[in-house]
């Protein structure tokens, strides 16, 4: 719809004849009527109940007991009982909680001490060497579910053709051990509300919040850490493709960061909460209401069309083109 509009405003201010000029601009038009028609005409969304969701930000913390620290004393000053789940960012434990029992009994003691489960993530080493992102939901007694990140950042979290290119590490700031990629999405449950943890990066992909509603998810929850943009506007573009996740997928999401700018939006894209404090603690009243979606239902349908069209224009234009060709040379013989 974007690029119909810019062709449509460059026929119009163009073209050399009336008639095109007023089809660009009656187009345009209509294009750009069509969102808000959309949106006045769609079905509300279905479900009253909601969730209060508290998001953890730990700032930008490099020593990882230090950073656990300052989260763990900001999630126990929720009072117990307000919020129905606490969400950390991206890689706020840095430590293996799978090899860790005194560690994960500290949480468990913490969810137990607010009432409410904790969402937090894990980045570090297992005992035999492998790093994995690992989103993690913790009760007041277990481990309840864990996630672990499937896309990864290309040189952030992994090198591509590590055994050709992995002296890229020795220069610059590149994975110097290639993460763990995960194989399966996991739509976890916190009492009666099911949700899907993605991390950070899998934010700008579509089909993986497409694929967690249709796996039955009421809510989606992004884990991120934007540190290495910190001040700049990245941080608050990261969070707003939370907003465009909801619309799409018809789900509400709340992204929550390590620092840099939280948010959480409805499931028609409006907007619960947004802050871009450097640590803390904010919360937000999630409305659990879910509705259908053209994407949610059909998926890449209109990139798929566009090809189709694109490819029917191309064999079109060639058999045109062919045509005029043959009656050419048949004129000149």
């Amino acid at each position: 719809m974007v690029v119909a509009v810019n062709v449509a405003v460059t026929v119009l201010l163009d073209a050399g004849r009336a008639r095109p000029r007023v089809v660009a601009g009656v187009s345009a038009l209509a294009v750009l009527a069509a969102g808000p028609a959309w949106y006045r005409a769609e079905s509300p969304a279905r479900g009253s109940a909601k969730l209060p969701v508290a998001v953890i930000e730990a700032g930008v913390v490099h020593d990882p007991q230090q950073r656990l620290a300052g989260e763990i004393e900001a999630t126990e000053r929720l009072p117990p009982g307000t919020v129905g789940l606490v969400a950390w960012g991206e890689s706020s434990v840095g430590f293996d909680l799978f090899s860790r029992p005194d560690l994960q009994r500290r949480l468990e003691q913490l969810s137990a001490r607010v009432r409410a489960d904790l969402l937090v993530n894990v980045d570090a080493a297992a005992p035999d060497g492998s790093i994995r992102k690992t989103a993690v939901l913790i009760g007041p007694d277990a481990i309840l579910s864990s996630y672990r990140k499937m896309r990864l950042v290309p040189f952030g979290e992994y090198i591509p053709l590590r055994p050709a290119l992995g002296w890229l590490s020795s220069i610059t700031k590149a994975a110097a051990l290639n993460r763990e990629r995960g194989s399966h999405l996991v739509v976890m449950r916190d009492g009666r509300t099911a949700f899907a943890p993605l991390v950070c990066f899998e934010s700008a992909f579509p089909d993986l919040s497409r694929a967690a509603s249709r796996q039955g998810a009421q809510l989606l929850i992004f884990q991120s850490a934007t540190t290495t943009f910190q001040g700049s506007w990245a941080q608050d573009q990261q969070a707003s493709l939370a907003a465009l996740r909801a619309m799409e997928a018809g789900r509400p999401v709340v992204n929550a960061t390590l620092a840099g700018t939280s948010a959480a939006f409805t499931a028609r894209g409006q907007r619960l909460l947004w802050w871009p404090a450097a640590s803390g603690t904010a919360t937000a009243l999630v409305p659990l209401a879910t509705r259908d979606t053209p994407y949610d239902r059909f998926g890449d349908w209109v990139l798929a069309w566009c090809l189709i069209l694109l490819a029917a224009f191309a064999v079109v234009s060639s058999l045109t083109v062919s045509s005029l060709t043959v009656s050419s040379l048949t004129v000149s013989s």
